[in-house]
């Protein structure tokens, strides 16, 4: 399985430098103080809601033929199941970003912002979003991503708005500061 980026997983912090100079944390989550384990439990229970999702998806379901479309060409199943790929997380508090998939196709970060201001579902759903990209999904102007979350059981958390990328997110901040 994907595996949560915590101080015992053997994973090492890193970042990742954008051309428009944004530079996007993957780091172990923290556990010291009660905020990083609310954190920590959020982004666990999460996690539970992907995997009991996965046991209950049929192989030939609309979750794994969604990811099929995506350019490599496999299925969610093939992604999640993979423990090479890490689940981390981007103390980034900017407001509405949610996550992001690290260049290396292995690496994901959920931010502080999407722990601290929405629920479970909803970071579940950021999750999908981004494994998305890791099986090849575009981001902006493309809405791939976003699709994988309506496909894989998250239509209350799917928005049709999104056509999010890295590129766009430095605009976004602009507009809203």
């Amino acid at each position: 399985m994907a595996t949560i980026n915590t101080s015992g997983s053997g994973r090492p912090n890193k970042n990742e430098h954008y051309s428009d100079g944004s530079v996007i944390q993957y780091n172990v989550f923290p556990n010291a103080i009660e905020s990083e384990k609310a954190r920590l439990r959020k982004i666990t229970d999460a996690y539970d809601i992907i995997n009991k999702l996965d046991q209950k998806i049929d192989l030939q379901g609309p979750c794994n033929n969604y990811f099929r479309t995506l350019p490599k060409g496999k299925t969610f199943r093939h992604f999640w199941r993979d423990n090479s790929i890490f689940i981390n997380y981007s103390p980034s508090t900017a407001h509405g970003f949610y996550g992001a998939m690290h260049s290396n196709f292995k690496d994901i970060s959920i931010t502080a912002w999407c722990l601290d201001n929405t629920n479970v579902w909803m970071i579940a759903a950021t999750i999908v979003h981004e494994f998305a990209h890791i099986a090849g999904a575009l981001g902006y102007p493309s809405h791939a991503a976003e699709k994988s979350a309506d496909m894989c059981g998250f239509k209350q958390q799917y928005n049709p708005n999104i056509l999010g990328s890295i590129k766009r997110l430095g605009n976004y901040l602009e507009q809203i500061a």
